[in-house]
Parts: C-alpha cells; sequence; structure tokens
C-alpha cells in the first residue's frame, strides 16, 4: 500500500541551502561530460554547504561521503572515477575484475600453497566476481 512505502523525513531542511541538487549534462560529447563532473563536484565541496551529521546531529561541512553519484549506465561508472579522482574527489565504486589483476593473482597463488588454503572451497571463494569493491582517491571517513 501507498502508506507502506511513503516516505517520512526526519531531519528538517537547512535554511538558505538546497535539500538536493541534481546535474543532468545532456550533450553529444559524453567525454566531455564526465570530465566537467568531477571539477563541478569539487565546486560544490568548496561552497560551505552543510549537512547534519547522522551520529551527533550537529552541522558540519559537506564531505565527499555526503554525495551520491548515479550512472544510468554501467559503462559510465569507471569515467565517472576517472574524472572525481583526476579532481581529487574521493570516491568508491564496484570494481570488475579485480581479482584478474596480476597482483590479485600473486597473492592467491601465493595463498594457495600454504596447507590451510589449498582446499576446493578457498580457490572457488576466490574467483573472479563483479561485485567486489575498491576506494579510489583519498580515503572518506
Amino acid at each position: 500500500t501507498a502508506r507502506e512505502v511513503e516516505l517520512r523525513p526526519h531531519r528538517g531542511s537547512l535554511p538558505a541551502q538546497p535539500s538536493l541538487i541534481t546535474w543532468q549534462f545532456e550533450s553529444t560529447n559524453k567525454a566531455n561530460d564526465f570530465k566537467g563532473l568531477g571539477q563541478a563536484v569539487r565546486h560544490l565541496l568548496t561552497q560551505g554547504l552543510q549537512v547534519q551529521d547522522r551520529e551527533t546531529e550537529a552541522l558540519r561541512s559537506m564531505e565527499p561521503r555526503d554525495i551520491g553519484i548515479l550512472c544510468p549506465q554501467n559503462e559510465q561508472v569507471q569515467a565517472t572515477v576517472e574524472s572525481l579522482s583526476a579532481w581529487g574527489v574521493a570516491s568508491s565504486s564496484p570494481r570488475p575484475g579485480l581479482l584478474l589483476t596480476a597482483e590479485a593473482t600473486l597473492v592467491l597463488a601465493a595463498l594457495r600453497r600454504l596447507p590451510m588454503f589449498s582446499t576446493p572451497a578457498f580457490s572457488e571463494s576466490c574467483s573472479p566476481s563483479p561485485a567486489r569493491t575498491s576506494r579510489t582517491g583519498k580515503r572518506s571517513r
């Protein structure tokens, strides 16, 4: 029912600043859109906007962890992360193929040589998965 899915915000609006900011880049050159995204987010973070901290409920300056970026297509995620990283904005995203990197292959091979990790269960649990997560740029708190 509508009542079961109705949103009930528990925080009020902060005076003199927006509760939600949206951008839609519409152009024929998608590569430039993503380059502009990192710059736009960096600029947003320097505007002095405040958010209410979830734990302390005190107002604090907006940080990268307070921003969510939605990409309509998976192939846009990497370009978004690269743009944010180029402008020094911390971000995290799914990183497909992490276990296919040379470093991960080396570590897994070394682990398999140890008796406690030479089981079929270990080998199956370490097969490449696109759902692994990695941090890019500076770490957010």
